[in-house]
Protein backbone atom coordinates (compact mmCIF):
# COMPACT_ATOMS: atom_id res chain seq x y z
CA UNK A 1 0.00 0.00 0.00
CA UNK A 2 1.12 3.80 -0.98
CA UNK A 3 2.71 5.94 1.74
CA UNK A 4 -0.32 8.23 1.07
CA UNK A 5 -2.53 5.89 1.54
CA UNK A 6 -1.54 4.72 4.82
CA UNK A 7 -1.63 8.11 6.00
CA UNK A 8 -4.81 8.82 5.24
CA UNK A 9 -6.03 5.83 6.42
CA UNK A 10 -4.29 6.82 9.59
CA UNK A 11 -5.71 10.38 10.10
CA UNK A 12 -9.15 8.15 9.67
CA UNK A 13 -8.74 6.39 12.35
CA UNK A 14 -7.35 9.11 14.35
CA UNK A 15 -9.66 11.64 14.08
CA UNK A 16 -12.16 11.17 16.96
CA UNK A 17 -16.15 10.42 15.28
CA UNK A 18 -18.71 13.35 15.16
CA UNK A 19 -21.68 12.33 17.03
CA UNK A 20 -25.12 14.18 16.01
CA UNK A 21 -26.46 15.96 18.77
CA UNK A 22 -30.20 16.24 19.59
CA UNK A 23 -31.26 19.59 19.79
CA UNK A 24 -34.54 21.47 20.53
CA UNK A 25 -35.36 24.92 21.28
CA UNK A 26 -34.40 24.69 24.65
CA UNK A 27 -30.74 24.36 23.74
CA UNK A 28 -30.36 25.14 20.11
CA UNK A 29 -28.16 28.30 21.20
CA UNK A 30 -25.46 25.61 23.23
CA UNK A 31 -22.06 25.59 22.10
CA UNK A 32 -23.07 21.32 21.52
CA UNK A 33 -25.44 22.43 18.60
CA UNK A 34 -23.15 23.75 16.12
CA UNK A 35 -23.52 21.87 13.61
CA UNK A 36 -23.33 22.08 8.96
CA UNK A 37 -26.41 19.42 8.79
CA UNK A 38 -29.86 19.27 10.26
CA UNK A 39 -31.58 15.56 10.14
CA UNK A 40 -35.24 15.93 11.17
CA UNK A 41 -36.42 12.78 12.12
CA UNK A 42 -39.30 10.31 14.32
CA UNK A 43 -39.02 9.12 18.03
CA UNK A 44 -38.58 5.91 16.52
CA UNK A 45 -35.22 6.62 14.42
CA UNK A 46 -33.41 3.56 16.76
CA UNK A 47 -35.74 1.75 14.61
CA UNK A 48 -35.77 3.36 10.93
CA UNK A 49 -32.52 2.30 9.05
CA UNK A 50 -32.57 5.35 6.57
CA UNK A 51 -31.88 7.44 10.02
CA UNK A 52 -29.02 5.30 10.88
CA UNK A 53 -27.79 5.19 7.42
CA UNK A 54 -28.06 8.47 7.21
CA UNK A 55 -26.24 9.32 10.25
CA UNK A 56 -23.42 6.61 9.82
CA UNK A 57 -22.15 8.13 6.69
CA UNK A 58 -22.46 11.48 8.57
CA UNK A 59 -20.83 10.22 11.29
CA UNK A 60 -17.84 8.25 9.32
CA UNK A 61 -17.11 11.66 7.45
CA UNK A 62 -16.99 13.72 10.60
CA UNK A 63 -19.73 16.31 9.08
CA UNK A 64 -20.83 18.23 12.11
CA UNK A 65 -24.51 17.56 12.37
CA UNK A 66 -27.75 17.73 14.86
CA UNK A 67 -30.93 15.91 15.12
CA UNK A 68 -34.25 17.44 15.89
CA UNK A 69 -36.89 14.26 16.90
CA UNK A 70 -40.87 14.84 16.53
CA UNK A 71 -42.92 12.81 18.28
CA UNK A 72 -46.46 11.76 16.61
CA UNK A 73 -48.06 14.56 18.86
CA UNK A 74 -46.15 17.00 16.40
CA UNK A 75 -44.55 21.20 17.39
CA UNK A 76 -44.96 24.19 17.39
CA UNK A 77 -44.24 26.46 14.31
CA UNK A 78 -42.46 28.81 17.26
CA UNK A 79 -39.76 25.57 17.64
CA UNK A 80 -39.52 24.72 14.21
CA UNK A 81 -38.40 28.48 13.55
CA UNK A 82 -35.99 28.51 16.77
CA UNK A 83 -34.42 25.02 15.69
CA UNK A 84 -33.65 26.12 12.33
CA UNK A 85 -33.00 29.89 12.58
CA UNK A 86 -29.99 31.62 13.86
CA UNK A 87 -32.09 35.03 13.35
CA UNK A 88 -34.94 34.89 11.22
CA UNK A 89 -35.18 38.73 10.83
CA UNK A 90 -32.03 38.55 8.92
CA UNK A 91 -32.95 35.73 7.30
CA UNK A 92 -29.76 33.57 9.16
CA UNK A 93 -30.05 30.05 9.00
CA UNK A 94 -28.44 27.58 11.04
CA UNK A 95 -27.60 24.80 8.80
CA UNK A 96 -26.18 24.58 5.00
CA UNK A 97 -28.66 21.06 4.64
CA UNK A 98 -31.87 19.51 6.42
CA UNK A 99 -32.56 16.38 5.67
CA UNK A 100 -35.37 14.33 6.34
CA UNK A 101 -34.79 10.32 6.25
CA UNK A 102 -38.17 9.36 6.29
CA UNK A 103 -39.58 11.53 3.48
CA UNK A 104 -42.83 12.56 6.11
CA UNK A 105 -41.71 12.91 9.71
CA UNK A 106 -45.19 10.17 9.11
CA UNK A 107 -46.23 7.73 11.93
CA UNK A 108 -48.46 4.63 11.87
CA UNK A 109 -52.00 6.50 13.27
CA UNK A 110 -54.85 4.64 15.24
CA UNK A 111 -57.13 3.58 12.06
CA UNK A 112 -53.62 1.93 10.09
CA UNK A 113 -53.11 4.95 7.96
CA UNK A 114 -50.04 6.99 7.89
CA UNK A 115 -49.76 10.81 8.28
CA UNK A 116 -47.34 13.21 8.78
CA UNK A 117 -46.70 14.85 12.35
CA UNK A 118 -46.15 18.07 10.61
CA UNK A 119 -48.88 20.70 9.40
CA UNK A 120 -49.05 22.03 6.13
CA UNK A 121 -48.11 25.28 6.96
CA UNK A 122 -45.20 23.86 9.42
CA UNK A 123 -43.96 21.69 5.76
CA UNK A 124 -43.81 25.52 4.46
CA UNK A 125 -42.27 27.02 7.48
CA UNK A 126 -38.97 24.87 6.02
CA UNK A 127 -39.60 25.76 2.40
CA UNK A 128 -39.61 29.14 3.70
CA UNK A 129 -36.40 28.54 5.11
CA UNK A 130 -34.64 27.25 1.88
CA UNK A 131 -36.23 30.53 0.07
CA UNK A 132 -35.23 32.94 2.79
CA UNK A 133 -31.25 31.56 3.30
CA UNK A 134 -30.81 29.93 -0.16
CA UNK A 135 -30.01 26.19 1.71
CA UNK A 136 -31.20 23.37 0.46
CA UNK A 137 -33.60 20.36 1.49
CA UNK A 138 -33.19 16.88 1.20
CA UNK A 139 -36.09 14.15 1.66
CA UNK A 140 -35.29 10.18 1.87
CA UNK A 141 -37.97 7.64 1.12
CA UNK A 142 -40.00 9.70 -0.75
CA UNK A 143 -43.48 9.17 -2.73
CA UNK A 144 -44.02 10.78 -6.08
CA UNK A 145 -46.72 13.87 -5.60
CA UNK A 146 -47.60 17.31 -6.23
CA UNK A 147 -44.82 17.75 -3.61
CA UNK A 148 -42.14 17.14 -5.62
CA UNK A 149 -43.62 18.24 -9.01
CA UNK A 150 -43.86 14.20 -9.87
CA UNK A 151 -46.38 11.81 -10.84
CA UNK A 152 -45.66 7.35 -10.40
CA UNK A 153 -44.72 5.63 -13.26
CA UNK A 154 -46.90 3.47 -13.68
CA UNK A 155 -49.96 3.38 -11.46
CA UNK A 156 -50.30 -0.75 -12.35
CA UNK A 157 -47.10 -0.90 -10.96
CA UNK A 158 -46.63 -2.20 -7.72
CA UNK A 159 -43.93 -4.54 -7.32
CA UNK A 160 -41.76 -1.70 -5.46
CA UNK A 161 -38.55 -4.49 -4.64
CA UNK A 162 -37.92 -5.74 -7.54
CA UNK A 163 -34.23 -5.18 -8.38
CA UNK A 164 -32.85 -2.38 -10.75
CA UNK A 165 -30.14 -0.76 -11.59
CA UNK A 166 -29.68 2.91 -10.59
CA UNK A 167 -27.97 5.64 -12.45
CA UNK A 168 -26.54 8.96 -11.98
CA UNK A 169 -27.44 11.58 -14.96
CA UNK A 170 -23.74 11.68 -17.23
CA UNK A 171 -23.87 15.55 -16.51
CA UNK A 172 -23.35 15.02 -12.67
CA UNK A 173 -19.84 15.79 -11.82
CA UNK A 174 -19.24 12.72 -9.95
CA UNK A 175 -21.12 10.20 -12.14
CA UNK A 176 -18.61 8.05 -13.16
CA UNK A 177 -17.49 7.17 -9.45
CA UNK A 178 -21.03 6.80 -8.26
CA UNK A 179 -22.02 4.85 -11.90
CA UNK A 180 -18.57 2.15 -11.09
CA UNK A 181 -20.21 1.65 -7.77
CA UNK A 182 -22.89 -0.68 -9.57
CA UNK A 183 -25.86 1.09 -7.38
CA UNK A 184 -29.24 -1.05 -7.36
CA UNK A 185 -32.09 -1.03 -5.69
CA UNK A 186 -31.72 -5.13 -3.75
CA UNK A 187 -33.70 -5.27 -0.95
CA UNK A 188 -35.01 -1.83 -0.75
CA UNK A 189 -38.33 -0.05 -1.47
CA UNK A 190 -38.46 2.13 -4.39
CA UNK A 191 -40.93 4.03 -6.33
CA UNK A 192 -40.16 4.70 -10.21
CA UNK A 193 -41.73 7.67 -11.22
CA UNK A 194 -41.65 10.83 -14.08
CA UNK A 195 -41.81 14.02 -13.92
CA UNK A 196 -45.31 16.00 -13.85
CA UNK A 197 -45.40 17.04 -17.22
CA UNK A 198 -47.50 20.00 -15.42
CA UNK A 199 -44.90 21.00 -12.83
CA UNK A 200 -45.18 24.70 -13.78
CA UNK A 201 -48.75 24.81 -12.63
CA UNK A 202 -47.44 23.31 -9.48
CA UNK A 203 -45.72 26.82 -8.50
CA UNK A 204 -42.77 24.63 -10.01
CA UNK A 205 -39.88 26.60 -11.89
CA UNK A 206 -38.17 23.81 -12.40
CA UNK A 207 -37.84 19.58 -11.64
CA UNK A 208 -34.97 17.68 -12.57
CA UNK A 209 -33.47 14.02 -12.33
CA UNK A 210 -30.93 13.83 -10.34
CA UNK A 211 -30.89 9.60 -10.61
CA UNK A 212 -32.71 7.00 -12.56
CA UNK A 213 -33.95 3.12 -12.10
CA UNK A 214 -32.27 1.99 -15.21
CA UNK A 215 -34.90 -0.21 -17.45
CA UNK A 216 -34.43 -3.79 -17.40
CA UNK A 217 -35.91 -7.02 -19.20
CA UNK A 218 -37.22 -8.45 -16.16
CA UNK A 219 -39.50 -5.42 -15.36
CA UNK A 220 -41.54 -5.24 -18.71
CA UNK A 221 -44.04 -2.53 -16.52
CA UNK A 222 -41.04 0.13 -17.08
CA UNK A 223 -39.96 -0.36 -20.64
CA UNK A 224 -37.85 2.88 -20.46
CA UNK A 225 -35.44 4.44 -17.45
CA UNK A 226 -38.02 5.97 -15.06
CA UNK A 227 -36.93 8.61 -12.42
CA UNK A 228 -35.11 7.61 -9.36
CA UNK A 229 -34.77 11.24 -7.71
CA UNK A 230 -35.25 14.57 -8.45
CA UNK A 231 -33.90 18.10 -7.59
CA UNK A 232 -36.61 20.56 -7.30
CA UNK A 233 -37.03 24.82 -7.17
CA UNK A 234 -40.09 26.48 -6.59
CA UNK A 235 -40.94 29.75 -7.72
CA UNK A 236 -40.40 31.09 -4.22
CA UNK A 237 -36.80 30.11 -4.75
CA UNK A 238 -37.12 27.43 -2.07
CA UNK A 239 -34.54 24.42 -3.46
CA UNK A 240 -35.45 20.71 -2.18
CA UNK A 241 -34.47 16.72 -3.56
CA UNK A 242 -36.52 14.13 -3.21
CA UNK A 243 -35.08 10.43 -4.03
CA UNK A 244 -38.01 8.03 -4.19
CA UNK A 245 -35.96 4.78 -2.50
CA UNK A 246 -35.68 3.68 0.96
CA UNK A 247 -32.42 3.91 2.50
CA UNK A 248 -30.66 0.88 4.85
CA UNK A 249 -27.35 1.12 7.43
CA UNK A 250 -26.43 -2.24 5.37
CA UNK A 251 -26.64 -1.14 1.64
CA UNK A 252 -23.32 0.14 0.03
CA UNK A 253 -26.17 1.99 -2.79
CA UNK A 254 -27.31 4.12 0.60
CA UNK A 255 -24.13 4.52 1.75
CA UNK A 256 -22.85 6.23 -1.92
CA UNK A 257 -26.28 7.72 -2.28
CA UNK A 258 -25.85 9.72 0.98
CA UNK A 259 -22.48 11.06 -0.24
CA UNK A 260 -24.50 11.91 -3.38
CA UNK A 261 -27.57 13.81 -1.84
CA UNK A 262 -25.25 15.68 0.65
CA UNK A 263 -22.65 16.70 -2.11
CA UNK A 264 -25.46 18.32 -4.03
CA UNK A 265 -27.64 19.70 -0.45
CA UNK A 266 -24.02 21.30 0.44
CA UNK A 267 -24.04 22.71 -2.95
CA UNK A 268 -20.07 22.20 -2.84
CA UNK A 269 -17.27 19.48 -1.64
CA UNK A 270 -17.62 17.39 1.43
CA UNK A 271 -14.07 18.41 2.71
CA UNK A 272 -15.23 22.01 3.01
CA UNK A 273 -17.30 20.33 6.18
CA UNK A 274 -15.65 17.20 6.88
CA UNK A 275 -13.32 17.00 10.35
CA UNK A 276 -11.61 14.40 8.01
CA UNK A 277 -11.09 16.97 4.84
CA UNK A 278 -12.03 13.92 2.71
CA UNK A 279 -12.72 15.03 -1.13
CA UNK A 280 -16.46 13.94 -2.34
CA UNK A 281 -15.07 11.71 -4.76
CA UNK A 282 -12.56 10.02 -1.91
CA UNK A 283 -15.73 9.75 0.40
CA UNK A 284 -17.76 7.99 -2.66
CA UNK A 285 -14.86 5.32 -2.39
CA UNK A 286 -14.81 4.97 1.32
CA UNK A 287 -18.96 4.43 1.11
CA UNK A 288 -18.69 2.05 -1.58
CA UNK A 289 -16.54 -0.22 1.15
CA UNK A 290 -19.66 0.28 3.81
CA UNK A 291 -18.72 -3.26 5.33
CA UNK A 292 -14.95 -2.89 6.49
CA UNK A 293 -14.76 -2.22 10.42
CA UNK A 294 -13.17 0.05 12.50
CA UNK A 295 -11.81 -2.85 14.22
CA UNK A 296 -9.71 -3.87 11.16
CA UNK A 297 -8.76 -0.78 10.01
CA UNK A 298 -7.21 -0.38 13.63
CA UNK A 299 -5.72 -3.49 13.80
CA UNK A 300 -3.76 -2.49 10.70
CA UNK A 301 -2.80 0.61 11.77
CA UNK A 302 -1.31 -1.25 15.34
CA UNK A 303 0.62 -3.73 12.55
CA UNK A 304 1.58 -0.94 10.47
CA UNK A 305 3.07 0.90 13.98
CA UNK A 306 4.56 -2.41 15.05
CA UNK A 307 6.48 -2.28 11.65
CA UNK A 308 7.82 0.47 12.08
CA UNK A 309 9.21 0.37 15.44
CA UNK A 310 10.46 -3.10 14.89
CA UNK A 311 12.40 -1.25 11.68
CA UNK A 312 13.76 1.51 13.86
CA UNK A 313 15.03 -0.47 17.29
Amino acid sequence: MQLKNILKLSLLAAVPAVIAKDCNKENIDSPDCQADVLIVTTKNKQEDEGFKSVIGTLEKFSVPTNQYTIDESGTTDEEIRQVIYKDQAKKLGRYKAIVFPNGRISYNTADGTWASALSDDQWAIFEEYTASTNNRIVYLNEYPSNNTGTLLYNDQFRNFQVKQPIVVPEDSAIAEELNSNNLNTLDTWHFPAKIDPNYNLLAFESVEPLLYFQATQDVPELPEDTVAAVSCKKNDGSQFAAFFLSFGQWSKTSASLNVYWLTWALNTDISKISDKHLSTKEAIEKASDAQKSSKLIMAFLLSSLSAIVLALF
